[in-house]
């Protein structure tokens, strides 16, 4: 189901960042930490890789060729790649790991920010999918987009805290499939 843009979303995301501070790890080697204005420690991880699925539309959301008249865009986040410090239970001590999300694990994210010029877009999963519909003005494909989100670790973890997570910063190109069909994948 798709999720035409509403102005009245504010990016929760970007919110957690104001007024933050961060806190020492808890051993060597482990993730560090973000306490929010709020009082709510959070791990920090990286995105280091996203593959987002760019389409043209009607606001309907229905799908149609890149040639075609169309009014607005459709972007779909197939997978999400983090890099996270997870306790070793041999060593004891902080390794990163590269943890990937697709499928049903994308209903991990609590919400994904997209920035993309000069407004930020909030996506939550419905359904299993995180992606929204937005009027092809505020998306001039080829665009760079920066992401950032607030998440729940998929890794199994032997740490004694489960804490929730935060990553953002990660640049991406947004563009249309220039071969035919109606759209991509796009890795940045």
């Amino acid at each position: 189901m798709c999720k035409v843009h509403d102005e009245s979303i504010v990016c929760q995301v970007s919110e957690l960042v104001k007024g933050s501070e961060q806190v020492k790890p808890e051993g060597i080697g482990m993730p560090p930490k973000l306490r929010t204005a709020g009082g709510v420690e959070l791990q920090v991880g990286k995105v280091v890789g996203a593959k987002i699925r760019v389409v043209p539309c009607l606001e309907s959301g229905e799908e149609v060729a890149v040639a075609a008249d169309f009014s607005h865009v459709k972007l779909t986040v197939q997978e999400l790649q983090t890099e996270e410090r997870h306790r070793n239970p041999e060593t004891g001590l902080g390794a990163p790991g590269k943890v990937v999300y697709k499928g049903e694990d994308l209903g991990k994210v609590k919400e994904l920010c997209l920035g993309i010029g000069p407004a930020t877009h909030a996506l939550q999963p419905q359904g299993g999918l995180l992606e929204i519909v937005l009027p092809k003005a505020e998306v001039p494909v080829p665009t760079k987009a920066t992401l950032s989100m607030q998440y729940e670790t998929r890794k199994q973890t032997a740490s004694g805290t489960r804490l929730g997570w935060f990553a953002s910063e990660y640049d991406a190109v947004l563009d249309f499939h220039q071969g035919g069909g109606g759209g991509c994948c796009v890795i940045a």
